[in-house]
C-alpha cells in the first residue's frame, strides 16, 4: 500500500499485506494488460522476455473449453517471465473452470526468499466480456 493511500485510509498495514497486496496488483496489470497482436514470442529467445510482450495475447480469440488450456499456459508463461517474486509457478484450471464469459484458474507459487516453503494460491477469473482478470481470494501456507 503506498504512502498516500494509508494516510488517506488511516490503516496500517504489514509488510506481508503489502507484498500480497503488490503481487495481486502486478498479477492484474499482467494479465489484463494486452500483448501487441503483432508480437511472435517464439521468434526470439530474447524478445520473448522483454517488455515487446508484456501481457496476454488476445483472450477472445482464444475463448473456449477447448483452448482453456492455452490461456493458463500463457499466463503460467507470462508469470515465470514477468513476476520476478515467484520462485515457480504453476496455474491451473479450477474444478468449475468454464461458466458462461468466464474462465475460472487457480495460480500456485513459491515465493522468492523463502526456501520453498512458503507459497501463495490465488483463486482467480478471467471475463471474456470485459477482457479483466480478478482475483477472488487468496490463501498463504
Amino acid at each position: 500500500m503506498g504512502l498516500i493511500n494509508r494516510l488517506l485510509t488511516g490503516k496500517k498495514s504489514t509488510a506481508q499485506d503489502e507484498i500480497r497486496n503488490e503481487i495481486i496488483e502486478n498479477i492484474s496489470h499482467l494479465i489484463n494488460a494486452k500483448a501487441p497482436i503483432w508480437s511472435e514470442k517464439k521468434s526470439s529467445p530474447i524478445l520473448s522476455r522483454s517488455i515487446v510482450n508484456y501481457g496476454i495475447n488476445n483472450p477472445a480469440r482464444s475463448q473456449g473449453k477447448y483452448n482453456g488450456g492455452v490461456i493458463i499456459k500463457e499466463i503460467e508463461q507470462l508469470l515465470e517471465y514477468f513476476e520476478p517474486r515467484f520462485s515457480w509457478v504453476q496455474v491451473a484450471l479450477a474444478e468449475d473452470a468454464y461458466k458462461e464469459k468466464l474462465l475460472r484458474f487457480i495460480i500456485k507459487a513459491g515465493l522468492k526468499g523463502h526456501n520453498d516453503r512458503h507459497f501463495i494460491t490465488l483463486d482467480s477469473q478471467l471475463d471474456f466480456s470485459a477482457s479483466q482478470m480478478e482475483v477472488i481470494d487468496y490463501y498463504e501456507e
